[in-house]
């Protein structure tokens, strides 16, 4: 039900995790586009600690826009968002879906093709840092991170506990004092 995704949200809030509750207010639209209305409290309560964090709720943002014009928001309509390649919003949401839905590779390459398109997008970097992590391929998603970071100082007190975490099952990576 959408109770749990909105508990879990205010407990990542509450406990200082806004990006953590952005993913899980994420995770909510891409599984029920349509409990939009549902997850808007939440989201306008992360905006108002963090303003910074408005580019990771860009899937929220896009389905507001189509609803507003009166465009259908269930997943059978995902079709919606592949009409046009150029719009980065569109390719976000359709990277996001497949991640969620276990098609990495898939989701690689829009993050990827996001980034060519818009090499500042530090959102399209977190999710390039996710899949890597997934894959194994620690180097690559240190990068990743790095190159959000680059794009978003804000990002700091977020990441630092990614990193600590990645770092203690992995030692070889570089020092936390090296990566911030």
């Amino acid at each position: 039900s959408s109770a749990k995704y909105e508990l879990l949200g205010q407990v990542h809030l509450r406990m200082g995790q806004s990006l953590e509750s952005c993913k899980v207010y994420r995770e909510m639209l891409l599984r029920h586009p349509d409990w939009l209305a549902r997850a808007e409290k939440g989201i306008d309560e992360i905006l108002s600690i963090h303003p910074h964090l408005h580019p990771a709720l860009s899937l929220f943002y896009e389905l507001k826009r189509r609803k507003n014009q009166q465009q259908p928001l269930g997943r059978k309509n995902l079709k919606l968002f592949e009409a046009d390649p150029q719009d980065l919003s569109a390719l976000h949401f359709l990277a996001c879906a497949a991640k969620a839905e276990g098609r990495l590779d898939e989701a690689l390459q829009r993050f990827e093709t996001i980034q060519q398109s818009d090499p500042e997008d530090w959102n399209s970097c977190l999710g390039l840092a996710g899949i890597h992590l997934e894959n194994r391929d620690h180097d690559r998603a240190v990068d990743a991170y790095e190159k959000a970071l680059e794009q978003n100082n804000d990002l700091i007190p977020y990441l630092i506990p990614v990193f600590q975490g990645l770092q203690a099952r992995h030692p070889d990576i570089a020092s936390i004092t090296e990566f911030l």
